[in-house]
């Protein structure tokens, strides 16, 4: 194993890292990789924020420590295996299990916590810990860190390099410096996270409050089928885009994304990913349609 190799694996955003000690978010200006290797050699233990550019990464990593920590690892990471996914799954330094999924690529936080939540689901598993823990930060936001494996250091901080601190789905032990190239070589393609992603289910919303002169706020036309507040669920991951308001959901999505000076790739990677998994009646509403939202907004239509 090298540092590349190590970090290849983990890599996510460069412009800031969490440090152990004492614990706080670190901005860094410059040498983001003498970081990582202190993080290996044990001179200064590191956390690594998932979401880079505001909305990609490439892992997802569940975090397990209750008193069930274990029995819950291994079941969530074998009901990655049921979808043919390689899952690991490491002993974390608070006593609890992580356990990772790694992509070849790098994809949306959509796409990441998604597939995530939809495993967890599938699985009956509360998904207490899933990172990322956004789909997308604005700027000036980190979002959450993940502190990595601890190679030189485990729950003892004591033991070697050597130390079996990996596991696969099989129950098999793997020493780190073995793992890490066997990890970078079973990445999962972006495409089969995709899908999953595109099966998850938001769980149901609590019926709205009911008004008496309209069903969706006061002064409202009773027979309206307006809703101030699908754009926000939308965003949120929380609904579908319905068929009535697929225009203004993407104008102001695609508007969204310029605000937050997201490139333009990166705005129409987003209202992709929506229209992909979260848009009713796709046949009758296509994606050129949707992106040419993006297109307006960024002055190109």
């Amino acid at each position: 194993m090298t540092t590349e190799q190590f970090y290849d694996l983990f890599e996510g955003r460069e412009d800031a890292v969490f440090l152990d000690n004492p614990p706080r978010l670190h901005k860094v200006e410059y040498g983001f990789t003498d970081f990582v290797v202190n993080h290996l050699e044990s001179r200064g233990a590191i956390g690594i924020y998932p979401l880079r550019d505001g909305n990609r990464c490439k892992w997802i990593c569940s975090d397990f420590d209750t008193s069930e920590a274990e029995d819950l690892a291994w079941r969530y990471a074998q009901a990655w295996e049921y979808y043919g996914i390689q899952a690991w799954v490491e002993t974390s330094r608070s006593k609890g299990f992580h356990v990772w999924v790694f992509a070849d690529d790098w994809m949306s936080g959509t796409i990441a916590r998604r597939a995530g939540l939809w495993v967890h689901q599938m699985s009956q598993i509360e998904a207490v810990e899933l990172n990322p823990k956004q789909e997308l930060i604005g700027e000036g936001e980190y979002g959450n860190c993940v502190r990595l494996p601890y190679p030189n250091s485990g729950r003892d901080c004591t033991i070697d390099s050597e130390r079996q601190v990996m596991w696969d789905t099989n129950g098999q032990s793997i020493g780190f410096q073995d793992w890490v190239p066997q990890a970078l070589q079973l990445r999962t393609p972006v495409e089969q996270l995709q899908r999953l992603a595109a099966m998850w289910q938001p769980p149901p919303l609590p019926e709205r409050k009911q008004y008496k002169d309209g069903p969706t706020r006061r002064g409202g036309n009773p027979d309206s089928n307006f809703d101030p507040y699908h754009i926000r669920r939308v965003f949120n991951g929380n609904e579908n885009v319905r068929k009535g308001e697929r225009d203004n959901v993407f104008h102001t999505l695609a508007m969204y994304c310029r605000g937050k000076d997201l490139s333009m790739s990166e705005a129409r990677d987003i209202v992709s990913d929506v229209w992909s998994t979260q848009t009713d009646d796709r046949e009758t509403y296509p994606l050129k349609v949707a992106l040419e939202k993006v297109d307006r907004a960024y002055g190109r239509g």
